[in-house]
C-alpha cells in the first residue's frame, strides 16, 4: 500500500524525506519503507544502498522511470539487469556492475540469453567490443550452453544480428556483405516470431545492389525481405513498406500474412500481377467480400481462359501420340 505526505508535513518534511531516499547512509530496511510512497520509489531505485532484492521488486514497478533506474543501480544482480537489458539496452551498457564483471568474471557474457542479445543489438550506440564478443560466442557454437535452458544457445543467430548492425556501416551498406549462406541464416532470425520488431525494420529495408548476373539469381536480400513479410510479429508499419516492394514475392508474402492490415490486403488486391494476389486469396484473415472481389475478377478470368488455349495443343498432340513411344532415354 503506498503512503501518503505526512498530513502536517511542510516542504521541509518533503525535502527531508527526498534526502533521506537519495542518502547512501539510509539503510535498506528505512529505504523499503520509504519506496512505499510513489513519489520516493524513483529516489530508491537509483539509491545504490538498496538491496538486489528489493530493487528487483522495483524491477516490476509500473512506473518507467523506476524501471530504469533499477536497470542504472549498480547493485542490482545480474539476472534483474539482463532481465531488463531488453527494454533499457542503454542503461544496461551504462551500468558499472557490466565493467566489474568484466574484471571479476570474464566471460560472463555467456550468460546472456540469444534473445536479450537481439534485444542489445537494436542499440543503435552499442559498443564496438561488445560486437566482438558475440563474434567470439560464434566461435563457439556447439560448446557454449545456458545453464537453466531446456534447449542449447544458438549464438550464430546472434552473431548474424551483430553483422548487420548500423554500428558496422561497411558491412551493412547495400546489402554487399551478405553471402547467400549468411542470407539463410539471416532468414531465421527475419522470421522468427520473437524476433524485436526494430530488429525487423532494419532487416526489412536490406536492398543489394547486385554485380552479376549470378547474384541477381541468388536474390540474397530479396530472401531476407520475404522472410520479414511473412512473420506474424512483424510490424504494421513494416508490412505497410513491405506491401510496395519491388520483388512481387515480397508483396506476395504480405498478402499472405494474416497480420496484414486490411486495407493493405485491398491494396495488393489490386496488383498488377495475379501471384501478388493469389496471396491474398490464400490468407485466412482476408474479408469475405474481399475474397468475393478476388474470386470473380475479370483478370483471373482471362488468365484461365488464356491458359485453357494455351494447353490445349499440347492436350491434344499428347493424346495422338502412340502408346509405345518412350520418353525418357533410360528405357532404351
Amino acid at each position: 500500500m503506498e503512503k501518503e505526505w505526512p498530513a502536517n508535513g511542510g516542504p521541509e518534511d518533503v525535502s527531508q524525506l527526498r534526502r533521506e531516499a537519495s542518502d547512501v547512509e539510509t539503510a535498506p530496511e528505512r529505504l523499503i519503507e520509504l519506496s512505499a510512497d510513489s513519489e520516493l520509489r524513483l529516489l530508491v531505485a537509483a539509491n545504490v544502498s538498496t538491496s538486489a532484492a528489493h530493487l528487483e521488486e522495483l524491477s516490476k514497478d509500473e512506473s518507467e522511470q523506476v524501471r530504469r533506474a533499477v536497470a542504472q543501480n549498480p547493485n542490482v544482480s545480474l539476472p534483474c539487469l539482463l532481465a531488463l537489458a531488453n527494454e533499457f539496452p542503454a542503461e544496461f551498457f551504462l551500468n558499472p556492475l557490466c565493467s566489474l564483471l568484466n574484471l571479476a568474471q570474464p566471460g560472463w557474457y555467456t550468460q546472456i540469453e540469444d534473445l536479450t542479445w537481439l534485444s542489445l543489438l537494436r542499440y543503435a550506440q552499442i559498443p564496438r567490443s561488445w560486437l566482438s564478443r558475440v563474434e567470439e560466442q560464434k566461435r563457439h557454437k556447439g560448446i557454449l550452453t545456458n545453464l537453466g535452458a531446456r534447449q542449447p544457445r544458438d549464438p550464430y543467430r546472434v552473431w548474424v544480428a551483430a553483422r548487420l548492425h548500423v554500428a558496422l556501416p561497411e558491412l551493412h551498406a547495400n546489402g554487399e556483405h551478405i553471402g547467400r549462406d549468411l542470407a539463410d541464416s539471416v532468414a531465421v532470425v527475419a522470421r522468427h516470431g520473437r524476433t524485436p520488431g526494430p530488429l525487423l525494420a532494419e532487416l526489412a529495408s536490406i536492398v543489394c545492389q547486385y554485380g552479376h548476373v549470378k547474384e541477381i539469381g541468388d536474390a540474397v536480400c530479396e530472401l531476407i525481405r520475404r522472410s520479414v513479410a511473412r512473420n506474424v510479429a512483424a510490424p504494421e508499419d513494416v508490412l505497410r513498406i513491405l506491401a510496395r516492394d519491388v520483388d512481387p514475392k515480397v508483396r506476395y508474402r504480405v498478402g499472405e500474412n494474416p497480420r496484414t492490415p486490411v486495407d493493405v490486403l485491398e491494396q495488393l488486391a489490386a496488383d498488377t500481377l495475379a501471384y501478388v494476389r493469389s496471396g491474398v486469396s490464400a490468407n485466412p484473415a482476408t474479408p469475405p467480400a474481399l475474397l468475393e472481389h478476388l474470386a470473380f475478377n475479370k483478370s483471373y478470368e482471362e488468365k484461365y481462359e488464356q491458359i485453357i488455349r494455351q494447353r490445349e495443343p499440347e492436350e491434344s498432340n499428347e493424346f495422338k501420340k502412340p502408346a509405345n513411344v518412350c520418353l525418357s532415354g533410360r528405357f532404351g
